[in-house]
């Protein structure tokens, strides 16, 4: 489902360990090779079926990887609290601009040269926070994309693109800790990862735009009150 979406598991999968007692790093580290996994089927699925915008992705992806280290050192001196709400307040504002981009009145706004011009801050916000919280850059990037980019298809697939480097960043800080996994880990990240991103990349490519755009909500509903779930 959240492969669908171009998200990754990390997302999901994070949080949910951090409440089940497992410590950060740990989770952090699960949460990134599950994305890398998953994100890597997926998007070589997109690319041989042409739903992945390059150039906008990489301008995502350039400033974001430049600003992943800061906010892995960065991480040691902020309260997660205070970056959790940050992305319940970014989710609840983009699940109302997925309903509003199914109005037939609703118009893109970002265009040509000043969607570039928006992806290179973007990047720089959505590299920092990956960095900060291990969850990965898609919440970020996702947004914005849909102010970008009308067919759900193809922001779904840039999203895949620009979430699955920034992963690989902030994974290399956090690879230490996989050698703390345990065998039900490893079973939960290789198998899932590999069968989720396997069958999101199917139903991405078998599935209608509007039905994608019908999934991306579900899962930025879902990983909001799972975030919610996480601060109680």
């Amino acid at each position: 489902m959240f492969s669908v979406s171009g998200l990754g598991g990390g997302i999901v999968i994070i949080p949910v360990y951090i409440a089940l007692g497992i410590s950060v790093p740990v989770a952090a580290a699960a949460g990134l090779l599950m994305n890398i996994i998953a994100l890597t089927l997926v998007s070589a699925h997109n690319s041989s079926h042409r739903i992945v915008r390059w150039k906008l992705g990489t301008a995502f992806l350039v400033p974001a990887l430049v600003m992943t280290p800061l906010g892995e050192i960065a991480s040691t001196h902020v309260e997660r609290e205070f970056v959790v709400l940050i992305f319940i307040a970014l989710l609840i504002y983009a699940f109302f601009h997925v309903i509003q981009k199914r109005k037939a009145t609703h118009k893109e706004r970002l265009t040509g040269t000043n969607s570039l011009l928006i992806a290179v801050p973007v990047g720089l916000i959505a590299g920092f926070l990956s960095g900060l919280t291990g969850i990965g850059g898609g919440l970020i990037v996702l947004p914005v994309l849909t102010f970008m980019e009308d067919d759900y298809k193809k922001i779904a697939g840039t999203t895949a693109y620009v979430a699955l480097f920034i992963s690989v960043a902030s994974f290399i800080s956090h690879a230490g800790s996989v050698l703390l996994f345990s065998l039900p880990i490893w079973i939960v990240i290789v198998a899932g990862s590999t069968a989720g991103g396997l069958l999101g990349s199917y139903l991405l490519h078998i599935l209608k735009s509007t039905r994608v755009s019908q999934f991306t909500g579900s899962v930025i509903l879902i990983i909001t009150g799972i975030l919610i779930y996480a601060l109680i």
